[in-house]
């Protein structure tokens, strides 16, 4: 769904009393201000922990990656403890396993220089033994984020 909806939802669900982690995607935000609204946004609603992704919107509104839109959502100072993040042990039709380990890495990077948690999860993948060497490289390659692995 859309920013806006998000929004809404997430807003709806506290009201009721629930942990509400709104799922951002950086290709659907429109621009600089509106990821500062997000920013208060998440801080007025005390809001702790939110995931990004970069989405798939065929054609983004402005940011084309997340570590983009992330970096200017925690220069917001949006108040949140945890960001989570997707990772991929079975690749990504538009990235390169290289390129995949790579953005990981960025964001565990970001979120260490603003001094958030990290939380990757990854996309659902049906082979162990693919996971256990993805695993193992990612944490070759000091990638340090707990990791939720999709399994079915």
């Amino acid at each position: 769904c859309d920013i806006e909806t998000t929004k809404l939802m997430c807003t709806q669900l506290m009201a009721l009393g629930h942990k509400a982690i709104p799922h951002i995607a950086a290709r659907q935000v429109r621009n600089p201000d509106q990821t500062a609204e997000l920013g208060k946004w998440t801080r007025e609603e005390g809001i702790e922990e939110v995931f990004v992704i970069g989405g798939d919107l065929k054609k983004a509104h402005f940011y084309s990656e997340s570590c983009h839109f992330l970096r200017d959502f925690l220069d917001a100072k949006p108040g949140v403890r945890t960001v989570g993040f997707a990772v991929y042990p079975d690749g990504h039709p538009a990235m390169t396993n290289f390129d995949c380990l790579n953005l990981a890495l960025e964001k565990q990077d970001l979120l260490a220089e603003y001094g958030v948690n990290g939380l990757a999860t990854s996309q659902l993948c049906f082979d162990a033994g693919t996971i256990i060497t993805w695993l193992g490289k990612m944490r070759a390659s000091l990638f340090v984020v707990p990791v939720i692995v999709g399994v079915p």
